[in-house]
């Protein structure tokens, strides 16, 4: 290498280290969640540590492993997350649904699905047939299609969640991919 390529490659080598060596900024967003608040003030700190973080969690893919008949989850990414309001769409005896407004900080973009499905069903047939799930209603979804797709893993994750106060059903936006 002669003297004059070294001058040209020294400062393009600093310039590409001191690009990578800048950390990626995480966007935010605001979005939507529905979580079902149980009955009388014994469900905050399930509501607060729980249910609102699993809502949030699979707005992102999350890993989904089948066997023996039984699903888990594995989360794949974090994000950080603040409340920003909540209003209650629909109310019964055990508890009440309701729309969580939340600034998420994302450090991604979504992946492009394999397939998506819409999952729909009313808050009571979530609170009677929803298990562990029946506060997340994106989360139960996310399950029932996991295990519809027959996949022994893959990523699943809601896209949206809405209720429509009309018809009382819950209809949600499934992706999944291998």
């Amino acid at each position: 290498m002669n003297h004059r390529m070294i001058r040209r490659v020294v400062p393009a080598l600093l310039l590409t280290a001191l690009v990578v060596s800048v950390p990626v900024r995480a966007a935010e967003r605001e979005v939507d969640v529905l979580v079902v608040r149980l009955a009388g003030g014994s469900g905050e700190e399930r509501f607060r540590y729980m249910d609102l973080p699993a809502a949030a969690r699979f707005l992102s893919p999350v890993a989904f492993t089948a066997r023996g008949g039984g699903l888990s989850f594995e989360t794949e990414s974090s994000s950080g997350m603040s409340e920003r309001g909540r209003r209650a769409l629909a109310s019964r005896p055990s508890g009440t649904l309701e729309q969580v407004s939340l600034l998420l900080t994302t450090t991604g973009r979504e992946p492009r699905p394999s397939r998506t499905v819409t999952v729909s069903f009313t808050l009571d047939e979530l609170l009677v047939r929803g298990g562990p799930w029946s506060w997340v209603p994106a989360v139960w979804a996310c399950a029932r299609a996991a295990a519809e797709t027959r996949w022994t893993s893959g990523r699943v994750w809601a896209r949206s969640a809405v209720y429509d106060g009309s018809t009382g059903r819950i209809t949600v936006k499934v992706a999944l991919s291998k």
